[in-house]
């Protein structure tokens, strides 16, 4: 980890200051929160030092907060909203669905049409079965890979995030021991997780020979969300990929965040690699909660309690919920129409990419940029990370990101976290947007670092 830069105390004093003029409202309430949340939110990523602003309206790449502050947001619902927020399609949609059933508890028919828009985009999604979020998705994809394979051990990338499920919280975050990452976690949950380094071939091979005889399933971010917006490379994913073959284990990709946001096809059109099951989540719900999971007939048939006896088990209350499928619909169908987007998306990761280049130059600081279309990543790091571990091992300056947000929040640019900067932009954002948010960092930086 990096020690503190130059003049970033005395600077996170001053915007700290700045700050809390201009958020009065947020701070008020965020004292009456306390008292009935804990730490007065309701997830901890949300949190910011000192308080966080409280949202209380969104439109397009907009959102406003308590105080009336309008912010350009790059978090836009932990990245489900690449429609933007109060996309008029999706809110007229939603109306009309409302009028006539949010939850009936039975098949229909949208279900079947949600299945559909989906399958379109991703056909080795050949059976899909509906969640409420990625985190169920994601237990019910595994629960299916050991069931189909009768083998227990996962592997997973270090720096992966896939929701709170037990299994799989580890090695998300430094310092990467392997250890449950939340007390209340038995290591009994993890004990049969094994973590590879993301672009590390050589440690991926190993790791399969050594537990060859045991792993379910390889489970992969296309691209790493909470690990930095680092994407995999191609090779190491055709190497997942071989080796899953070799070894009859199941390649799993998690698409909740790449699903939709950097292409039609998400990681799999990315990589031009076929898994055998995917997980969806955020886009594919067109704002509301959703997940999904799907992959080879084979695979998925063991869900269908009709032909298999000891079947596996999934389901839930609200699996398939007919307003959730409604606005999934409209989404994946407004994508579609609007391929251009990805377009536009990439130009943005494009600009920012070679503007922050200049403020590294400019600077003297090495910054730099990860990801792809509508996903950016940018690292205060000694050199370009192609890892999590690189992402904060390699890090010269912690106390930047949280000086960098916090300015950020002052000049009315809003992201997640304070510990990482990573942009989910919308359709609605723009080249203008971007040439902001490189200024605020140039700006920024450059007081950082004055003598």
């Amino acid at each position: 980890m990096g020690q503190p830069c130059l003049n970033t105390p005395r600077l996170l004093n001053k915007y700290t200051r700045i700050y809390e003029e201009k958020t009065s409202k947020s701070r008020e309430l965020y004292e009456k929160a306390k008292s009935i949340l804990p730490a007065g939110i309701t997830y901890k990523i949300r949190d910011f030092h000192p308080y966080p602003p409280y949202i209380i309206r969104g439109i397009k790449q907009k959102v406003v907060d308590i105080d009336g502050n309008e912010y350009t947001d790059y978090w836009m619902g932990h990245g489900a909203l690449i429609l933007g927020h109060s996309n008029p399609e999706i809110v007229k949609i939603i109306k009309l669905q409302a009028e006539i059933g949010t939850h009936f508890g039975y098949e229909h028919p949208l279900a079947v049409k949600w299945a559909e828009s989906i399958k379109r985009n991703y056909p080795t999604m050949e059976l899909i079965r509906f969640t409420n979020s990625g985190t169920e998705a994601n237990v019910y994809a595994i629960r299916l890979a050991r069931a189909y394979t009768g083998k227990k051990k996962i592997i997973k990338i270090q720096g992966g995030w896939h929701g709170s499920y037990n299994g799989l919280h580890v090695n998300v975050h430094p310092p990467f021991t392997g250890k449950p990452e939340s007390p209340g976690m038995l290591e009994e949950f993890s004990k049969y997780t094994v973590t590879v380094e993301l672009n590390n071939i050589s440690d991926l091979k190993g790791k399969i020979r050594e537990n060859k005889e045991d792993i379910a399933a390889l489970i992969m971010e296309p691209v790493l969300g909470a690990g930095g917006g680092v994407p995999a490379n191609r090779e190491f994913a055709e190497e997942a990929r071989r080796l899953c073959y070799k070894y009859n284990c199941l390649l799993i990709f998690d698409e909740v965040i790449t699903g939709f946001r950097i292409g039609l096809g998400g990681g799999r059109e990315y990589l031009r690699v076929d898994p055998d099951l995917s997980v969806m989540g955020k886009i594919i719900g067109g704002g509301l909660p959703a997940g999904a999971f799907g992959g080879r007939s084979e695979v998925m048939k063991l869900l269908n309690h009709r032909e298999v006896e000891k079947h596996v088990f999934q389901g839930g209350t609200f699996t398939g919920n007919p307003l959730t499928a409604a606005a999934g619909i409209t989404a994946i169908n407004y994508l579609e129409r609007n391929h251009s987007i990805y377009d536009r998306l990439g130009e943005i990761h494009s600009y920012i990419e070679k503007e922050v280049n200049k403020i590294s130059e400019e600077t003297g600081l090495p910054i730099y940029v990860t990801g792809t279309r509508g996903i950016i990543g940018i690292h205060f790091t000694s050199k370009k990370p192609i890892n999590a571990r690189e992402v904060f091992e390699s890090r010269y300056c912690e106390d930047i990101y949280r000086l960098v947000n916090l300015y950020m929040r002052t000049k009315n640019v809003l992201y997640i976290s304070e510990s990482i900067m990573h942009l989910l932009p919308s359709i609605y954002h723009t080249i203008e947007d971007a040439e902001k948010i490189v200024s605020t960092l140039r700006n920024v930086l450059s007081e950082s670092t004055a003598s």
